[in-house]
């Protein structure tokens, strides 16, 4: 692995040997294809949600089919995030951000179809496959477009913006759509914009120059460690169902264990692994994806309490959860901009300390709000300094995950910084719907149903969030101090911006 003289991987650049290409006069519409798939991504993962109900009705899906057909897409869609990466590191980025649409485009017909429930949870299974193979190849053309500092810290932040912006509009537009058009068109709705997006691919994407390496598979390491994180996001999925210390759970657990410490030991002595050592070598690396991952347990475990709360204590319409949702997406998107630029001038560890931060900060007061009375101004003001958190948390950490990646690798370090946040979201929607509900079915049996119960398993649950998001931010703090110091000379410009860190 090619590195900077202090031993630590370059920056993510063109090699040495090969001279930098010129800016691509159109990488600014490019960078709008790659964000409008990322925004596509989460609007198809919660757009589902509102639609639930139709679904259910018109399939006859029973409670567990309704739960799986959100499940199905999640499963491998994060189980074969690593995998995609590397793909789109050894067969081209283009190619594979190519093949995860025309993947898509069928899945998606085949959904909105479905005349069964084995049908609908086979294609949406095809729908996380083509997001597998989508969002690492996206997210790597945009580092390997940008090759400036900071352009490509624009582009970073665009690209967060547009995530979250995807992810509450699909909350907000898809019981609309199913009223109006009916639940088919949920799915529907991806095949004119997918193949927008794949007529658009080849005129708008430059493919990066090819790496001289090898382009043999790592299959032991492929199928150990999709087979240890599907495994790992099932369980967690299911504790909801079957409680996090059964035997049936520490079993699962116990063996997802076992195959990540398989992979380990298998890369470790595997000619060219599908996860190069030297990538976890990086403190930014491995600080980053650690905020992701905190930022991911923060988020679906508040935005599921927020919404049990409001609506079971506070008495809110979904209309109305749908508003408090907004304030936080905006202020998630106002945030991008104000985290790039603070991340130029204050450096990765303040902005995404500063994120994580806000993030606690918020927790804690949507538990001080609930306790004391649920103020709606209070509960607003929240999950403003929420969004905020969440933009300088989310693009503070894909910068730092991105930032001391060979360019080779980058395909598979996207792949890491994706999952790092959707187990982190897994992990943090298990945790505190199963704290809030060991809290309310603690209580005598007659009151389980009192608001003085809820408001005290929902107030915990905020709590554990808080502290969460502060065990997060104890770890990337030890992580940041513990970092090797840098060495006086530097090999270019990026190096030296790299030593402020």
């Amino acid at each position: 692995m090619d590195g900077s003289p202090d031993g630590r991987p370059a920056a993510i650049r063109s090699d040495p040997a090969q001279p930098l290409a010129s800016p691509d006069p159109r990488r600014w519409y490019a960078l709008g294809l790659l964000c409008l798939a990322f925004c596509a991504d989460t609007f198809g993962s919660t757009i589902v949600f509102p639609a639930g109900p139709a679904m259910e009705r018109a399939l006859g899906l029973s409670q567990a089919g309704l739960q799986w057909s959100f499940t199905a897409a999640t499963l491998p869609g994060g189980a074969l995030l690593l995998v995609g990466g590397r793909l789109s590191d050894m067969f081209g980025r283009r190619r594979m951000f190519m093949l995860g649409l025309v993947l898509l485009i069928p899945a998606s017909l085949v959904c909105g179809w479905a005349p069964s429930t084995g049908v609908l949870l086979g294609a949406r299974a095809a729908q996380g496959i083509s997001a597998a193979l989508l969002v690492p190849a996206a997210l790597s053309l945009l580092t390997n477009t940008f090759r400036g500092e900071e352009e490509r810290n624009k582009a970073l932040a665009a690209w967060s913006a547009v995530g979250g912006a995807g992810a509450t509009a699909g909350l907000l537009l898809g019981g609309l759509i199913t009223v109006t058009l009916g639940w088919q068109w949920i799915f529907f709705i991806n095949v004119p914009l997918g193949g927008a997006m794949l007529l658009l691919s080849p005129v708008l994407l430059r493919e990066p120059p090819a790496v001289e390496g090898s382009r043999q598979v790592d299959v032991p390491g492929t199928v150990t460690i999709t087979c240890a994180v599907a495994l790992f996001i099932y369980t967690v999925t299911e504790t909801s169902q079957q409680g996090w210390l059964t035997p049936r759970t520490l079993g699962e657990l116990g063996i997802a264990l076992a195959l990540f410490a398989a992979f380990a030991r298998i890369e470790s002595r595997r000619a060219v692994p599908m996860l190069p050592p030297g990538l976890l070598r990086s403190r930014t690396l491995v600080a980053g994806n650690l905020v992701l991952l905190t930022a991911g347990l923060s988020v679906d475990g508040m935005v599921f309490t927020v919404s049990l709360y409001s609506q079971r204590v506070l008495g809110y319409s979904a209309i109305q959860f749908g508003g408090i949702t907004a304030i936080m997406t905006a202020s998630s998107i106002a945030g991008a901009p104000i985290a790039q630029r603070a991340v130029t001038r204050f450096g990765l560890r303040v902005t995404g300390r500063g994120g994580l931060v806000m993030l606690c900060l918020s927790n804690a007061g949507l538990a001080a709000t609930a306790w004391t009375g649920g103020c709606p101004v209070a509960i607003a003001g929240c999950m403003l300094v929420f969004g905020l958190g969440m933009g300088c948390a989310f693009v503070a950490g894909t910068i730092a995950s991105l930032e001391d990646v060979p360019e080779r690798d980058s395909g598979i370090a996207a792949g890491i910084q994706n999952i790092s946040f959707s187990l982190g979201a897994t992990m943090g929607l298990a945790i505190l719907s199963a704290v809030s509900a060991a809290v309310i079915h603690s209580s005598q049996p007659g009151a389980q149903g009192s608001t003085g119960v809820l408001i005290s398993g929902y107030c915990t649950a905020f709590i554990c969030g808080a502290l969460l998001g502060a065990l997060g931010l104890a770890v990337t703090a030890a992580i940041y101090r513990t970092r090797p110091r840098a060495a006086t000379t530097r090999a270019s410009p990026a190096d030296s911006a790299q030593a402020r860190r």
